[in-house]
């Protein structure tokens, strides 16, 4: 099945940037520079970054087969963006009770807040 040309340019531009915002954010959190110093969670985003990169060729070639690395990249991003706002929210229960400090806010929340257009479009397009 073939996707239209409008839609496949729209994806494969909002899964590069996706992708690019991932990997900066990702070598950031590698190298500790401006934000939390966390290389499994760097290591992580490369990965999402790569899953997005994967699907873009066949997007833009109008292919129901790059859509799926784009889902599949939406799906980990949120699935880490969800993990990191729980992980937030304790945070802020702590807080609340007087046993820590009050939690910064990961860019992984960020990030997946960033994503869910691109979801919301990918589910137009695919219904």
């Amino acid at each position: 099945m073939k996707i239209g040309i409008k839609e496949s340019r729209i994806l494969a531009s909002y899964a590069v940037m996706a992708a690019i915002a991932y990997l900066v954010v990702a070598i950031l959190e590698i190298t500790g520079i401006k934000i939390t110093h966390d290389i499994f969670g760097g290591l992580a985003l490369i990965v999402i970054s790569a899953i997005y990169l994967a699907g873009i060729k066949e997007t833009i070639e109008r292919s129901y087969k790059g859509i799926s690395f784009i889902f599949g990249g939406i799906i980990l991003s949120l699935i880490f963006g969800i993990m990191y706002l729980f992980i937030f929210l304790a945070g802020i229960l702590e807080y609340a009770i007087g046993e820590a400090s009050f939690p910064s806010i990961r860019i992984e929340i960020i990030l997946a807040l960033f994503i869910t257009p691109l979801a919301y479009y990918i589910y137009r397009v695919i219904k």
